[in-house]
């Protein structure tokens, strides 16, 4: 989020120029933590006051979808992807 590109001030901006009139904002993270808690948050407040017009949506971030669980267990079963260290 710190290094990407755009940032989200100028992906609103993108968005803006194109005429729309709805954000749904999907952090795009596995745990809680500052950029969900705060960062997001104050970067959307900060849009919603720039774009008035604009309607924001927020999903929840991936650590909060019981998915994950069989996502990381499935990882840990599929042992033929399995690299060893230094090889």
């Amino acid at each position: 989020m710190s290094y990407g590109a755009p940032n989200v001030s100028d992906a609103v901006a993108s968005l803006v120029s194109r005429e729309i009139s709805r954000i749904i904002i999907m952090p795009m993270f596995l745990v809680t933590g500052n950029h969900i808690i705060g960062d997001i948050p104050e970067l959307i407040a900060n849009e919603q006051q720039r774009y008035p017009q604009l309607e924001f949506f927020t999903t929840q971030h991936f650590a909060t979808h019981p998915a994950l669980v069989d996502i990381i267990q499935s990882r840990i079963n599929d042992t033929n992807n399995f690299k060893r260290f230094g090889q």
